[in-house]
C-alpha cells in the first residue's frame, strides 16, 4: 500500500468525528431554547392577569367621575328660564291677542270719570279721573258681570230661585219639611225613594243657628221592624240629602202601603232624638205613571195623631208561660171591616206569622167566616217563644179576603212585640202580657193597612 494513500484514509477518518460535533451540539441546544420560550409565555400571561384587574380599577374610577358633572350657576339657569318664558308669552301673544276690557263705572261717579258707554276703552289712570285716588274709583265700580281680574263673580254663588211651597212662611211651632220622591216599578216590583232634602228642622240649642244633625230612617209601613237610613248631616237645619233607596213591593199590595219619613238628630252624645215624622200614602201616588213624583210633607211629632183611615178593629187574647215557654194567641173576633173597593160583606180568615229575630217561625190561619163585616174567630195557636227571644220576637195578624175578585186583599193589619216593632197600645198589649204571668190579657186594636 502508498504511504499517500494510508496518510489520504487517515485524514478522512480523522475529518468524519470532526464534522459531526456541530450537529450534536445543535441537538442538545433545541430543548434548552423550547424550555426558556415556554418560560417566556408563562411569565406573559401571568403579567396579563396582573394587569387586568387593574386596567378593570382604572376604568370604573373614570366612568365614576364622568357620572358627577358641574352643575350651571343658578344665575345662568334663571337667566336662561326667563328668557324662555317672554319668548313663550311674546309667542302666545302674537298667536292670540287678549284684549283687556275694564268694568262698566256707575254714572254717580260725577264727571271727574268718563261715561260708561266710553268706560270699556278707558283706562283707570286717565287723565281725567287723575285727581279721584285709585282706590276711590275701583270702590265705586258697578259689581256687574265683568269684574277686575281676580275679582269674584257672586253670579256663579247665587242660589236658584226656590219653588212657591218652599217661599211660603213656615207656621208657629213648625218642626220641619221634608222632600221626598216616589217612583214605582211594576216589571220589577220595586218602589224607587229619594230623598231630596229638609228644611226648617229645630235647632237642638236655644240661640244657636243649625246646631242640628239630623238623619232620615224611611220606613213601609206597616212593616216597622225593616228601614233604610240616610247619611247623616252635620252641623245644619237645612240638609240636603240627594239619595236614593229601593223597596221590594208586590204590586197587589203597593197602594195599601204609606212610607213613613222619620227625621232624627244626633247630639254629642251619640244619642238619637226624634225630630218628626212624615207620612207619604201610596194611594195618592200614581203608581202606573212610571215617573218620580217629588211630594213635601211637614213633620209632626206623634205620629199616632194622624187618623189612620178606619178599617175596623180585631178583639185579641194574649197569654205568655214563663214556665212552658209558650205564647197563646186567641183570635176572638172583628168589627166593623171595611174595604174600599167592596162595600159589601166580606168573606175573611185571620193569618198569623210568628217571628223570631226577623227570621219566620211558623205560620197559621183561622177558619174562613162567610158574609159579615163582623165575622167571630174564637181560635187559639199556640207559638213556643224562650224567654231569651222575647225582645226579638213578633206576631203578626192581618185579616184577609177568603174568596171573589179580591181573594187575599188584606183587610187591615196590627202587629205585636216589643219596643223593636211596635208603638203605642199594641206594645202595650204585648208589655202587660209578658208581665202578667199566666194571666190572658185581653184588648182591641184598630186596624191598620
Amino acid at each position: 500500500m502508498d504511504l499517500s494513500e494510508v496518510n489520504l484514509t487517515s485524514t478522512e477518518g480523522s475529518a468524519t468525528p470532526t464534522s459531526g460535533q456541530p450537529e450534536a451540539r445543535s441537538q442538545i441546544d433545541q430543548p434548552a431554547e423550547t424550555s426558556s420560550l415556554h418560560v417566556s409565555l408563562v411569565a406573559a400571561g401571568v403579567a396579563l392577569l396582573l394587569l387586568l384587574p387593574l386596567l378593570y380599577t382604572l376604568y370604573r374610577c373614570r366612568r365614576r367621575g364622568q357620572v358627577y358633572e358641574d352643575i350651571p350657576d343658578t344665575s345662568q339657569m334663571r337667566k336662561r328660564a326667563s328668557r324662555c318664558s317672554q319668548a313663550s308669552i311674546h309667542s302666545a301673544n302674537q298667536s292670540r291677542p287678549i284684549d283687556f276690557v275694564l268694568p262698566s263705572i256707575p254714572p254717580n261717579l260725577g264727571a271727574a270719570l268718563s261715561s260708561p258707554t266710553a268706560a270699556d276703552t278707558t283706562s283707570l289712570s286717565s287723565s281725567e279721573s287723575s285727581d279721584i285716588p285709585l282706590w276711590a274709583r275701583l270702590a265705586l265700580l258697578d259689581p256687574g258681570p265683568t269684574l277686575l281680574l281676580g275679582g269674584l263673580n257672586p253670579e256663579l254663588y247665587r242660589l236658584s230661585a226656590e219653588t212657591p211651597e218652599e217661599e211660603v212662611l213656615f207656621p208657629d211651632g213648625h218642626v220641619g219639611r221634608v222632600w221626598i220622591g216616589l217612583q214605582y216599578e211594576p216589571a220589577g216590583e220595586r218602589l224607587l225613594v229619594s230623598l231630596v232634602k229638609a228644611k226648617n228642622l229645630p235647632s237642638r240649642s236655644l240661640g244657636c243657628n243649625n246646631c242640628c244633625d239630623p238623619f232620615v230612617r224611611i220606613y213601609v209601613l206597616p212593616d216597622e221592624r225593616r228601614y233604610v237610613q240616610s247619611k247623616m248631616k252635620k252641623k245644619t237645619c237645612h240638609p240636603i240629602f240627594e239619595e236614593n233607596f229601593i223597596f221590594q213591593m208586590p204590586s197587589k199590595n203597593a197602594e195599601e202601603r204609606i212610607l213613613k219619613a222619620t227625621v232624627l238628630d244626633s247630639d254629642r252624645g251619640k244619642r238619637y232624638h226624634v225630630v218628626g215624622h212624615a207620612l207619604f200614602p201610596l194611594k195618592d201616588i200614581d203608581l202606573a205613571n212610571n215617573e218620580m213624583c217629588v211630594q213635601w210633607k211637614d213633620l209632626i211629632k206623634n205620629v199616632d195623631a194622624v187618623v189612620p183611615i178606619d178599617v175596623g178593629e180585631l178583639l185579641v187574647s194574649l197569654c205568655y208561660n214563663d214556665n212552658l215557654e209558650r205564647l197563646t194567641v186567641t183570635v176572638c173576633e172583628a168589627k166593623s171591616l171595611k174595604m174600599p173597593e167592596n162595600p159589601n160583606e166580606l168573606d175573611t180568615y185571620v193569618k198569623l206569622l210568628f217571628t223570631i229575630e226577623n227570621k219566620l217561625m211558623k205560620t197559621k190561619k183561622t177558619a174562613a167566616v162567610k158574609k159579615s163585616n163582623d165575622p167571630k174567630y174564637n181560635e187559639s195557636f199556640h207559638f213556643r217563644l224562650p224567654q231569651k227571644c222575647l225582645n226579638t220576637a213578633s206576631i203578626l195578624l192581618q185579616i184577609t179576603v177568603a174568596g171573589g175578585p179580591l181573594k187575599d186583599k188584606i183587610v187591615g193589619r196590627v202587629v205585636f212585640g216589643s219596643y223593636m216593632f211596635v208603638r203605642g197600645k199594641p206594645l202595650d198589649h204585648w208589655n202587660e202580657t209578658v208581665s202578667a204571668g199566666h194571666k190572658q190579657i185581653r184588648h182591641w186594636q184598630k186596624l191598620r193597612l
